[in-house]
């Protein structure tokens, strides 16, 4: 009897505890929802006024539990509807990438797929890998080699979609890098990755990651399909161009594993909390737990403190924190989903785009986040005596760039990076800044790599052939010191170029109603303006492409084919005419002496010149319809 009241009494000690722990638990639970409530509620809002972005939406898991999830703002000006978090499907643009990696692995762990088999053995077409054979890992590592490009990445029309299977084809880049030596960010990667799957599953991939996990989850506010089906059109959530009140047409992207997902909020909270959970040690043996590990383990890293590539998934380090997960960017959405393993805690957020202000919101929102919430209070232990690194500083070139097509004269304009250094010794990167637009201030911790006091960050330099490497956390692409062709440099010759235009058509005027016996006698007197003037017309024709091209990046596709037919004219047309300048100029200088033959037309020869050899330089030349 005594026995018995005495288990009674620890019986009910338990209880009495578990009654208070979970009432610790659920208030704590509570108190976070309120305080996150509070934040987004103020922060997201003052965003979407300030930047004017139509909507938002908003998810946090913590500790296996939904902790927050709402909705911002409008997803149709048209009709004022507002964004609602379980139905409303946004765009989520590169964070599709994740579940294109996850539809891999889970097609490696049934034995179907091997990572490190060349993926030739998996396609029925030939990939074109000069410089070594491609991997599935090098495929989801940003390491296959592949150059960049931008032809079809975005449509205008939903007809001009093509299968997988032929848009991996028609669309397969150079491979400018050994394979597995360099990070170099690459969509069209990962659409080949998902050509894989169809080839190895034998479906179609948007019915392959349907079927294999957004069903299981429950995700029933996700697809690939492009467009949306029928029956979820109706939640699509409408994108604009910056300050615009109507709307564009639903995005169409082209190699639709590479970012052609539109998702809820509450599926990717689930998706969130299915990661977290997986990763956990306590289902090591299960085959989810084991992928989830093998997806966020480290492929390549050269020092702790930077960022890591996994499978798919990379990380990055804020205030402490091991952050897995990845960004996206479309035209009219940006999306950020990173996940603490640490913390089992994640963050999703999509906003309808940049705005007026013209930056990642929602990279600021995902910063100012973990920068409330998980301040950095760590002391880097700096080292002393260093004297200034002013031979770091400098402009870097980017891996992810294109060597053999056109894109070749946007990718330093999109991709390449300033460093400087600061009076103190510190070194700030053009493209890292803090929420409030502010550079990170990177100071040297040893080994080459250079650390923000502020946020923990970290980056490197490497000395590497006798030029500097920037290594960026993560590293999906690397940095190289270029003392290249600048950009000032370029917008200068182009302005030559554009003079040339203009003063070869002034002076073919000129000799019309002025005319020169000596000149007109000249045999193709006509052809050194006239060079001038095509070469000019070539560029203002191929400055005119791109830059209606970054405006709307549907733009960016074959519908274009026509006018870079007219800028290749144009371009074929001023080497002619500078071989018969050439030889005009040639002659003139047996008639007239080598001075009065060479003003002005020597001028414009110099200026088709230039203007020809930067049709080389950037692959004009090539005639080639990729870029």
């Amino acid at each position: 009897m005594r026995m018995c009241l005495a288990q009674l009494n620890r019986v009910c000690l338990a209880a009495a505890f578990a009654v208070v722990w979970f009432s610790g638990a659920f208030a704590q639970m509570s108190d976070d929802a309120s305080s996150y409530a509070s934040f987004f509620d103020e922060t997201v809002s003052r965003q979407l006024e300030e930047s004017e972005i139509a909507g938002a939406v908003v998810a946090v898991v913590e500790n296996g539990e939904v902790a927050f999830l709402k909705g911002y703002g409008v997803a149709d000006r048209a009709t004022s509807a507002a964004v609602d978090p379980k139905n409303s499907m946004f765009r989520i643009a590169s964070v599709s990438k994740l579940f294109t990696a996850v539809a891999v692995m889970q097609l490696v762990q049934r034995g179907a797929l091997d990572l490190d088999t060349d993926i030739r053995e998996y396609v029925d077409f030939d990939v074109r890998a000069p410089l070594g054979s491609v991997t599935l890992r090098h495929l989801l590592t940003h390491r296959a080699g592949f150059e960049d490009f931008a032809k079809n990445r975005f449509l205008p029309l939903p007809e001009l979609l093509q299968p997988l299977s032929d848009y991996v084809q028609t669309s397969m880049p150079s491979q400018i890098y050994a394979p597995g030596a360099v990070p170099s960010y690459s969509s069209y990667s990962f659409s080949l990755a998902g050509h894989v799957v169809e080839q190895a599953s034998g479906e179609t991939f948007e019915g392959y990651v349907a079927e294999k996990i957004f069903e299981p989850l429950g995700m029933t506010r996700s697809s690939f399909t492009q467009p949306l089906p029928e029956a979820l059109a109706r939640h699509a959530v409408k994108g604009y161009a910056p300050g615009a009140e109507v709307s564009r047409a639903y995005e169409i992207i082209g190699g639709t594993p590479q970012g052609g997902m539109a998702a809820s909020g509450a599926d990717m909270a689930q998706f969130m909390l299915w990661v977290l959970d997986a990763f956990k040690e306590h289902k090591g043996a299960q085959s989810t737990s084991v992928m989830m590990q093998q997806m966020l383990t480290p492929q390549y890293v050269s020092d702790p403190r930077l960022g890591a590539m996994g499978i798919g998934f990379y990380r990055t380090n804020r205030n402490g924190l091991a952050l897995w997960g990845h960004s996206g960017s479309s035209q009219d959405f940006r999306s950020h989903l990173l996940i603490s393993p640490e913390k089992d805690l994640g963050f999703f957020a999509v906003l309808s785009g940049d705005g007026i202000k013209g930056r990642d919101e929602a990279g600021v929102l995902s910063n100012l986040f973990f920068d409330r919430y998980f301040p950095y209070t760590e002391v880097i232990e700096l080292e002393s005596g260093l004297q200034r690194k002013s031979d770091i500083a400098g402009r870097y070139r980017s891996t992810r760039r294109s060597e053999t097509t056109l894109f070749a004269l946007l990718t330093p304009l999109m991709y390449d990076v300033l460093v400087s250094v600061t009076d103190d010794g510190g070194v700030t990167v053009s493209s890292i800044r803090m929420p409030d637009g502010q550079p990170v201030v990177f100071y040297p911790a040893g080994e080459g790599v250079f650390q923000s006091a502020d946020t923990g960050q970290a980056i490197a330099f490497r000395n590497v052939d006798g030029k500097y490497v920037l290594e960026p956390g993560p590293p999906l692409q690397f940095y190289v010191k270029d003392e290249g062709l600048s950009r000032q440099t370029l917008s200068k010759l182009l302005g030559l170029i554009f003079a040339g235009a203009a003063l070869g058509f002034l002076t073919l005027i000129w000799r019309r109603f002025k005319p020169n016996t000596q000149v007109s006698e000249r045999r193709f007197s006509f052809a050194p303006p006239l060079a001038a003037m095509a070469a000019g017309a070539g560029w203002v024709g191929l400055c005119w492409f791109f830059l209606r091209g970054l405006s709307d990046y549907t733009l960016l596709s074959s519908e274009s084919d026509a006018l870079l037919v007219g800028v290749y004219a144009f371009a074929a047309l001023a080497v002619l005419l500078m071989a018969l300048s050439i030889f005009s100029i040639a002659s003139g200088i047996a008639k007239r002496g080598f001075v009065r033959a060479l003003l002005p037309d020597g001028i414009f020869l110099v200026i088709s010149l230039v203007s020809i050899m930067l049709f080389y330089h950037f692959n004009v030349l090539r005639f080639s319809m990729q870029y």
